[in-house]
């Protein structure tokens, strides 16, 4: 009897345990290094000895990979406790790999590969921004459902999810990301917050993700990282402009250091900014187009000094490409054209701008429409 009581006993601890990790969201993104990845999940409860397993498909090698960071979010104003833990291993570039996560009977196994980009000499990122799941944005949906991710090297949300993480106590963030889950699983998710992450500094939204280049002081607000030979800078201008009075100097001295390691390696070819908020834009009407470039303009200075070649930005709710302009916002034509056709851009003297920030939402629209 004695033994039956202790076997039982045991078994209840296990299952306790067991059922008191509930995995969700699970996500992949790029590591610090060309073939280095990470891996991520949320639970509403902590989850004892969190691990996820990596098969090399090649070999059949399964490694199991224990937690190196863990973040813990609670806000009693909303009735929302997470936990969320994070994983990080070098894989073998250019070859098939699956993850799940071992506290999962239903998360995985995913697909992924990641490609050497130094080595075949050219990526493909995708990008969108501004996006809930409302009717505006089933177009988008739709699209993403046709497209093969498995032909791209990333996948870059640049700020606005969900319209916003914090609604209905927390959960429309969640519902947001698990939407996502069969995409942000196989080809690696790359993020920066926008306004409408602005709920608690960010990190709501932050908590739940681990970017290249971690910092504690700037959790995924402010970060860099190499693939091949593009050099990328996320930046999120809400936190110097709203979150972090103050700041502005401390970023733009973070900010010049890696422009200025990126310059002493000669490997890089391209140097791209992306953001949120636009520093500059093609609609005078609105605030942002007209107004950011004095809030930012040390930045903007920055990027000129450092040769930026690129900026991918959104916030305002249309597509727009502009002409190069120069650091007080004069066009400086420098396209060039083999077959009258085509635009090709040889060592050009100014950034190039994109704003693409209509992936879709119903943010001032009537339910009507």
């Amino acid at each position: 009897m004695a033994f039956l009581k202790a076997a039982a006993t045991l078994f209840s601890l296990f299952v306790t345990t067991a059922l008191s990790c509930t995995p969700e969201q699970p996500v992949l993104s790029i590591g610090d290094y060309e073939c280095e990845v990470s891996f991520g999940f949320v639970s509403a409860s902590a989850c004892q000895g969190a691990a996820v397993n990596v098969k090399r498909e090649k070999t059949g090698e399964i490694s199991q990979l224990n937690q190196i960071r863990t973040n813990f979010y609670e806000k009693a104003s909303i009735n929302y406790t997470k936990h969320a833990y994070f994983f990080k291993t070098n894989v073998s570039c250019d070859e098939l790999y699956t993850w799940s996560i071992v506290q999962s009977q239903t998360l995985g196994p995913y697909e992924f590969s990641v490609r050497n980009l130094t080595k075949s000499g050219h990526s493909k990122f995708f990008l969108i921004a501004d996006m809930d799941l409302s009717n505006h944005s089933l177009y988008t949906q739709n699209a993403m459902k046709k497209i093969d991710f498995s032909q791209y090297d990333g996948f870059i949300h640049a700020g606005d999810y969900a319209y916003d993480v914090e609604d209905n106590n927390g959960t429309k963030g969640d519902q947001y990301f698990n939407y996502f889950s069969n995409i942000i699983t196989r080809v690696p998710y790359v993020v920066v917050a926008g306004n409408h992450e602005n709920y608690d500094v960010s990190w709501l939204f932050n908590y739940r993700l681990m970017m290249p280049d971690y910092s504690e002081i700037y959790r995924n607000n402010f970060y860099t990282v190499k693939r091949g030979n593009v050099f990328f800078l996320y930046v999120n201008y809400d936190y110097v402009i709203y979150l972090v009075p103050g700041s502005m100097n401390a970023v733009l001295d973070y900010v010049k250091k890696e422009l200025e390691k990126s310059q002493n390696d000669s490997s890089i070819a391209w140097r791209v900014v992306v953001s949120h908020r636009p520093i500059y834009c093609g609609d005078q009407g609105t605030n942002d187009c007209l107004l950011n470039i004095y809030y930012l303009k040390a930045f903007d200075s920055l990027y000129r000094k450092y040769k930026i070649d690129l900026f991918l930005e959104s916030h305002e709710h249309f597509y727009e490409r502009l002409f190069t302009v120069d650091d007080r916002l004069k066009i400086v034509y420098q396209r060039n054209t083999t077959d009258g056709v085509t635009d090709t851009f040889d060592n050009p003297t100014q950034p190039m701008v994109i704003i693409s920030g209509c992936a879709g939402n119903e943010e001032w629209w009537p339910a009507s429409v």
